[in-house]
């Protein structure tokens, strides 16, 4: 039997790679919107909710809603989602729940403030070409000209889409579902670096802004410019541990759900010969110091007598419900093996002492009964 060692870098022997793509090579940002707000590339990008999206069903388990009214996400204008002359390719799932009006419930994902001119946009993925229509569109802003790639016709509401769009320094492309929609040819390559924020469900315009019903899943943004063969894997498989690097600090098996703030989720029994648990607590040396207070043995009788089980241990229910937890709980029956080895120690203090009385006690007894004896020889 192998012994399994939980570090990433050992990962990647338990990860196998089917094909030559790789998903998660120059990704720029990650949102994967299952349960939480965690970015999952290596920018580790702070994502801020307004409003009240609610997570909901997904594409791939779970997915984030928003109300049309108010709710949107916004990353912060960092340069690294600026992307100038460079190559890029900006995907996600989508589940538009309204028809566009007036521009209302049309933004996906955006650097956009407003319109089709200027240099405060730079690119800007729309559920609609004219603000009234459930037909998506891709546009980019250059020094020169706005371009837009449209699909070739309307999504259906209440139906998961794949939208992905792909810039590089000839043209821009539009794919809905893993088919080519649209390519137009580029003059001019450089998108004009602004200092608008990331949003999705809204635009960048502070007045009016423009809010969109529908929920969003798996949102990526890589530095390079995906073929077909790329933008079919991603449509049809998503991002998963055979197609890309990412499971290097996540790993699932035999599910796709990984609870938050776990980094290794297993449905189904685990054998091994060694694990190994590092933590960051103090291990709990300090019941050997002079100023750690003992718990009496009558008030631990007491306790015991009520609550069925140890101090700080947790009870049979609380396993039942919450599971245990082997780092910390290793860490409380030491604590426990400490503070016994304490009671010994006292108990063997008091056991010495009392032995000391006895044998005083002893030899007391043994001169007494020797004067007594030399009293009856006298008498005698």
């Amino acid at each position: 039997m192998k012994k399994i060692i939980l570090f990433p870098v050992c990962l990647m022997f338990i990860v196998a790679h089917t094909q030559n793509i790789d998903l998660g090579k120059n990704l720029v940002l990650y949102l994967q919107l299952n349960e939480n707000l965690k970015e999952g590339s290596s920018n580790n990008f702070t994502v801020d909710t307004i409003g009240n999206p609610l997570f909901t069903s997904g594409k791939y388990n779970h997915s984030l809603e928003f109300d049309g009214v108010d709710d949107y996400l916004k990353i912060t204008h960092d340069s690294m989602l600026s992307f100038g002359s460079e190559d890029f390719t900006v995907a996600f799932w989508v589940n538009k729940k309204v028809v566009s009006s007036s521009w209302n419930h049309s933004f996906a994902v955006n650097k956009w403030h407003h319109g089709s001119s200027g240099t405060n946009n730079e690119w800007s993925f729309s559920l609609t070409d004219n603000g009234s229509n459930n037909r998506p569109s891709f546009s980019i802003r250059t020094t020169d000209s706005t371009y837009t790639v449209k699909a070739s016709g309307e999504i259906s509401l209440n139906t998961w889409n794949h939208i992905l769009g792909v810039k590089t320094s000839s043209n821009i492309k539009l794919y809905l579902n893993g088919i080519l929609q649209d390519s137009v040819q580029l003059f001019q390559s450089q998108i004009p670096s602004t200092n608008l924020d990331l949003l999705v469900a809204a635009n960048n315009r502070d007045t009016p802004r423009k809010f969109t019903n529908a929920a969003f899943d798996e949102i990526l943004i890589y530095k390079k410019a995906f073929n077909q063969e790329e933008v079919t894997e991603l449509y049809n498989n998503g991002v998963t541990c055979q197609n890309s690097n990412l499971c290097l600090n996540e790993l699932a098996i035999n599910t796709l759900f990984l609870p938050t703030d776990y980094k290794f989720a297993v449905k189904g029994k685990i054998i091994t010969e060694e694990i190994k648990v590092q933590l960051l607590s103090s291990w709990p040396d300090y019941v050997f110091q002079d100023e750690y207070e003992l718990k009496p043995l009558q008030d631990l009788k007491d306790f015991i007598k009520k609550n069925n089980h140890l101090p700080d241990i947790p009870s049979a229910k609380e396993v039942k419900s919450n599971g245990v937890d082997l780092g910390e709980m290793n860490m409380k029956l030491l604590k426990k093996i400490e503070e016994l080895t304490l009671y010994l120690i006292e108990q063997n203090d008091q056991l010495k002492k009392q032995s000391l009385e006895i044998n005083n006690l002893k030899r007391e007894i043994e001169a007494l009964k020797k004067q007594k004896n030399k009293s009856f020889k006298w008498e005698d």
